[in-house]
């Protein structure tokens, strides 16, 4: 192996590792709302290249998922307001 591969396995390896340390990261990175995002970036790609679903079926996945996000937004935001 590459000793500049290693450095780069390393420093990512140091990023995660901190990222795991770092309780608020954390359960940002467990928030419903960004695993929805990535649900649908992953299947817009998948059937991108895949043609699966229909444009039709795929742009309402899309939407339900921006409405998804934007109602638990506003929820967040009155939340945060009440405190």
């Amino acid at each position: 192996m590459n000793p500049l591969d290693l450095f780069k396995v390393w420093r990512i390896w140091r990023v995660v590792k901190t990222i795991g340390e770092d309780k608020v990261m954390m359960e940002k990175l467990k928030s419903r709302k960004l695993l929805a995002l990535i649900i649908t970036a992953i299947l817009t790609t998948i059937n991108g290249a895949t043609g699966i679903l229909s444009d039709e079926m795929m742009q309402n996945v899309i939407y339900l998922t921006m409405t998804y996000i934007g109602g638990q937004g506003v929820v967040d935001a009155a939340s945060a307001v009440k405190k």
